[in-house]
């Protein structure tokens, strides 16, 4: 047997009818809370359950350990996944006359969505990634420059001269004392 960790939830069933449909929306980049917004909105109209899955190794959903660097290898897309469909299949053990499940998010959560969608087509019905960044690109200095012009010059040479210290600093061996100026100096480099 594996370990297994808690992946912390909400659910939100103020507007839930027996028989209507699941809102999932996925976790992201930081910790969860309660699902809100449009989301909820549109649970009023359709009679909806609303769950809100935090993302493993985000908020509390932390393996024992923490973020350790053992830990991190199963940061996953995949494994991430997998915690999604667990997740919903025990939301539809507690609510079993739950109807069609929907999964949401943006951005990062909604290119999750949207894979959860096609890897797991029998749990899902539907899936609404709204920016979801599903083919994402390596080499796209499009996005920097678009940020360049956005902050405005000075910010943004202030930016790229920061970069080219740290770069620098790096080279030359000093990626720990670089590392600790943002509280990150426990963290292991890792060249690819």
């Amino acid at each position: 047997s594996s370990p297994t960790f808690t992946v912390r939830c909400f659910v939100n069933e103020e507007h839930y009818q027996e028989g209507g449909p699941v809102f999932f929306r996925l976790g992201q980049e930081g910790p969860a809370g309660p699902p809100d917004g449009f989301i909820v909105d549109a649970a009023a109209e359709l009679g909806a359950l609303v769950v809100a899955l935090e993302h493993r190794f985000y908020g509390e959903s932390l393996p024992a350990g923490g973020l350790s660097r053992a830990n991190l290898e199963f940061l996953t897309v995949d494994n991430a996944l997998s915690d999604t469909a667990m997740a919903i299949a025990a939301v539809q053990r507690l609510f079993p006359g739950s109807g069609a499940v929907v999964t949401f998010g943006g951005s990062y959560s909604g290119a999750l969505s949207a894979w959860f969608r096609l890897a797991y087509p029998e749990v899902t019905q539907g899936s609404i990634s709204s920016s979801g960044v599903v083919n994402n690109l390596l080499d796209f200095p499009q996005f920097d420059e678009h940020i360049g012009r956005v902050v405005g010059e000075a910010c943004r040479d202030a930016v790229s001269e920061a970069m080219l210290l740290m770069d620098a600093s790096m080279a030359q061996g000093q990626g720990h004392a670089v590392k600790s100026l943002f509280g990150a100096a426990n963290l292991t480099e890792v060249v690819v």
